[in-house]
């Protein structure tokens, strides 16, 4: 699949400015055209789409020395809609396939979108956007990446139509699952400590209680550092880490405590993904989006 990363790198022209399109050549542009799109004279039809190879001159502007048609023999479409963002190629992505593109061939489909920008894609095969795989743990409920998806949905980072499965770690079913007491957790939370009636301790209140007891660890790799920095005698261990929970395929957002900053890219087995701090805040995780958008259609585009 071809399909421009940013609507400032192609160029429109119609057959009234140049009836034939040998015409532009040597014809200035400005310097970030890539790719031209040739309307007939009414500007209804796409007779073709081109690749343009150009020299710099004078800032802001290259000539035009060279152009290559792509896929001439393929059928070509022209769609108006001033919804569409095309500056979003995640966007484009997902429009491309509600309208079946490539499902019964190659075709090339341009368009004419919000603020008027233009851009084009041409589908060798159908568009089929993967599933982005959210792991996170409950409660709260709903977890906070699935409240950070819904933003990103809001926002349009992540298409609202992108297919979206979440694996949500219960925290009180695997409290329940623990051999005996007492039992020290990550952190205390409401909707936790009202769910059960084990013995609970956390690393952020009561940890120095536990001191020289046998104790039954719930957690992650940093739960387990601070019973033994604090010299306790960890009988039992039962992760609910996020990052314990990762899919061998696909793509994929989770947060992890042992992250202290910034949002970092993660590869387990043929899945890639993006992981932020636990504690993430917005900032975080618009960039976590981002990444996570860009993963996507580089798995699409090429």
């Amino acid at each position: 699949m071809i399909m421009p990363t940013h609507a400032r790198t192609v160029k429109v022209i119609t057959q009234t400015e140049f009836p034939r399109i040998s015409e532009i050549i040597e014809s200035l542009t400005y310097e970030t055209s890539e790719y031209c799109i040739y309307l007939d004279d009414r500007g209804e039809n796409v007779i073709g789409v081109y690749k343009i190879t150009s020299e710099r001159e004078q800032e802001p502007f290259a000539r035009i020395r060279k152009l290559e048609e792509i896929a001439p023999n393929s059928p070509k479409r022209l769609i108006r809609d001033s919804r569409l963002d095309v500056t979003n190629p995640l966007q484009v992505l997902s429009y491309l396939e509600k309208i079946r593109c490539g499902s019964s061939g190659p075709e090339i489909v341009a368009f004419m979108a919000k603020h008027e920008h233009v851009t084009f894609a041409y589908c060798d095969r159908p568009v089929n956007l993967p599933e982005i795989q959210v792991i996170d743990v409950i409660p709260p409920s709903p977890s906070k990446l699935e409240g950070a998806l819904k933003i990103l949905q809001l926002a349009g980072v992540i298409p609202v139509d992108c297919p979206v499965t979440y694996h949500l770690i219960n925290e009180v079913e695997l409290l329940k699952e623990m051999e005996s007491d007492p039992v020290l957790i990550p952190c205390m939370l409401s909707d936790l400590t009202n769910s059960h009636t084990r013995t609970v301790f956390s690393v952020d209140k009561n940890l120095h209680q536990l001191k020289d007891k046998h104790v039954h660890v719930l957690g992650c790799t940093r739960t387990q550092q601070a019973a033994q920095a604090h010299g306790l005698n960890v009988v039992e261990f039962k992760s609910m880490c996020p990052m314990h929970n990762l899919p061998d395929k696909g793509f994929f957002i989770a947060k992890c405590c042992m992250l202290r900053s910034g949002v970092e890219l993660h590869k387990n087995e043929n899945a890639t993904g993006v992981v932020v701090p636990w504690g993430f805040n917005q900032a975080q995780i618009f960039e976590a989006g981002i990444l996570l958008q860009d993963l996507i259609i580089k798995s699409i585009v090429y």
